[in-house]
């Protein structure tokens, strides 16, 4: 399971599109461009801060020290947007990787699966060690 970017996608494509599809010259509207979480390239010491508080955020819905678990895992992927679009360019398959680790994740905590969330946080956390081995910020 994916997290809900491909609605965020889709939003932002039907509001592109659909304002071109519009016509018309509104030459007092500001310009304005989306980027893609994807596609966002930041230093990679951000990176590093990145995977650092993702892992952290994983290990504290675990223990319980988050108490609304849901939007909690909401954060840890609107953590990851921010840095994603770097690990991406880098390391396709990595950036799989922490994609489906984070969906796992998601799953597990939806489903209460202790043992599942742990699995995943461990692949994260894998991950990340093996990233930034080869990318180090």
């Amino acid at each position: 399971m994916r997290s809900k970017r491909p609605l965020a996608l889709a939003t932002t494509a039907i509001l592109l599109f659909g304002e071109a599809a519009c016509g018309g010259d509104d030459s007092n509207s500001a310009a304005t461009t989306t980027t893609a979480a994807e596609n966002v390239i930041v230093p990679d010491a951000t990176v590093t801060k990145g995977l650092a508080a993702t892992q952290l955020l994983l290990a504290d819905i675990q223990s319980g020290k988050e108490s609304d678990k849901n939007a909690a895992v909401a954060k840890a992927f609107d953590g990851w947007y921010a840095y994603e679009g770097t690990i991406k360019k880098n390391e396709v398959g990595m950036y799989l990787d922490f994609e489906d680790s984070l969906a796992a994740f998601q799953k597990a905590i939806k489903a209460s699966n202790a043992a599942d969330a742990m699995a995943a946080a461990t692949k994260f956390a894998a991950t990340a060690q093996t990233y930034l081995a080869k990318h180090p910020g």
